[in-house]
């Protein structure tokens, strides 16, 4: 703990850290009694040299306290750290890397017997302080803010100090009171997971209404084991994964046409890293895949100069022109924009532009595509490198009912979104006040 005096605060020996930049006089911010970490915990470490010829399972800590979850399966052979350590379902693992990031997390049952490297801490709990109650206080904004003071490296390696880590203290009230705060911290979460459950079912039943009303259906052959005959009528494109090839059949009802029946497709470019001049003081807004997510584009986060545009393929597109991401990890790929400004992207993305609005309304084309995200990421499925191109997205079929029928459809889609976006707002809102509730329960 900590003295203060109107002139001096006064570190007791035992709570000094021998760095300057760590010299941590907070302590007396705490409701609770304080303990430091390494009173708490046990650290567990049960190593293991990886063979070749067995397969183990590997774990990730997700940054922001959202947990562990497993990451694969491996044969041995393809593992290039052999000294490996088990981790069990329960106990208390971080990250060193991502600390400061809030990777903390407990082991689940389905990571049983998984395996880390040294970058991973593991540890069990001693009888005075709950996994649980560790976890968020490890978590807090408070806290998150001192992994990164003792943390060290450069640049973005960056390490947690174990002998730091462990000398922090930390609040901990008896275990009833811990039992409490707990208790109200997961009645609140648990009432923002049932609006997140709301706005996914709202969410699957948009879907659903999309191909109902178009009449869209997805036929999937029989597969058994042994060999098995896939007739070339139902296969859509080569490249699919011929294991799982379906036809959509979208012909019942209205007419079917392919997308460059309706625009133009474009792509663009990235200007030369090379030349400071082509993003010094750009003002072209400049898309990146990371920054299509099915929303509305109003600014970018980088941006280009006249110059960079002349001097690479990059094309200046209109508002309301479309973006589809060709390209990109994780759930990148397929995912769409609408653009509010005039902008450039970059070459990982198709803009569908000069869109034949006599044809097709906007908007019923862009919700089109967000209800297709699943269907078009599997035209690249199957090959080695899973990307779109220009052709898949030219000759992607488009239901296309008559422009009244378009127009009822985008009044109802946007209707579900905001219904979504309201449920998704109010999970938040009770996420933050969750976390507020608790942080004011421990901390001055």
């Amino acid at each position: 703990m900590v003295k203060e005096t109107s002139i001096l605060k006064i570190v007791h020996f035992s709570n000094f850290i021998w760095n300057i930049k760590n010299i941590d006089i907070s302590n007396d911010s705490y409701k609770f009694d304080s303990k430091t970490i390494g009173s708490l915990i046990t650290r567990i470490k049960e190593p293991l040299l990886v063979k070749n010829d067995d397969i183990y399972k590997r774990i990730t800590i997700k940054t922001k306290g959202q947990g562990i979850v497993v990451r694969d399966e491996l044969n041995g052979n393809l593992i290039t750290t052999k000294k490996q350590f088990y981790v069990h379902r329960g106990q208390f693992a971080i990250s060193k890397i991502d600390a400061r990031n809030g990777a903390f997390g407990i082991i689940p049952k389905e990571a049983e017997n998984a395996i880390v490297t040294e970058n991973f801490w593991v540890f069990n709990l001693k009888e005075n302080i709950l996994i649980d109650y560790l976890l968020l206080i490890l978590s807090s904004d408070f806290f998150t803010k001192k992994w990164q003071i003792i943390s060290n490296g450069s640049g973005n390696r960056l390490y947690l100090d174990n002998a730091l880590f462990q000398k922090t203290l930390i609040p901990v009230p008896a275990i009833p009171e811990q039992k409490l705060i707990i208790q109200k911290y997961h009645k609140t979460i648990a009432q923002a997971e049932k609006f997140e459950k709301q706005a996914d079912v709202v969410f699957c039943e948009s879907h659903s209404y999309f191909d109902k009303i178009l009449e869209i259906e997805d036929i999937r052959p029989n597969l058994k084991s042994g060999l098995n005959f896939i007739q070339y009528k139902n296969i859509d494109f080569w490249g699919v994964d011929k294991n799982a090839c379906r036809k959509t059949i979208r012909n019942k009802k209205y007419k079917t046409v392919p997308l460059e029946t309706l625009c133009s497709v474009g792509s663009g470019g990235t200007p030369s890293r090379n030349h400071p001049e082509y993003y010094k003081e750009g003002n072209i807004p400049w898309v990146k895949t990371t920054e299509v997510i099915d929303e509305i584009i109003y600014d970018t986060e980088e941006k280009i100069t006249k110059k960079g545009l002349n001097n690479s393929s990059a094309k200046l597109y209109e508002p309301n022109s479309l973006i589809i991401a060709m390209y990109g990890q994780g759930q990148t790929r397929g995912r769409t924009a609408k653009l509010a400004i005039q902008a450039t992207t970059n070459q990982a993305c198709a803009v569908l532009h000069d869109i034949d609005i006599n044809q097709v309304d906007i908007d019923y084309l862009w919700f089109y595509f967000q209800n297709e995200y699943e269907r078009i990421r599997e035209l690249a499925s199957g090959n080695n490198q899973p990307n779109l191109n220009a052709g898949m997205i030219k000759t992607y079929p488009i239901v296309l009912p008559p422009l009244p029928i378009q127009e009822e459809i985008v009044n109802h889609i946007n209707e579900i979104k905001a219904q979504i976006k309201e449920l998704r707002r109010q999970a938040l809102e009770l996420r933050e006040q969750a976390k507020k509730d608790f942080e004011g329960s421990v901390f001055e």
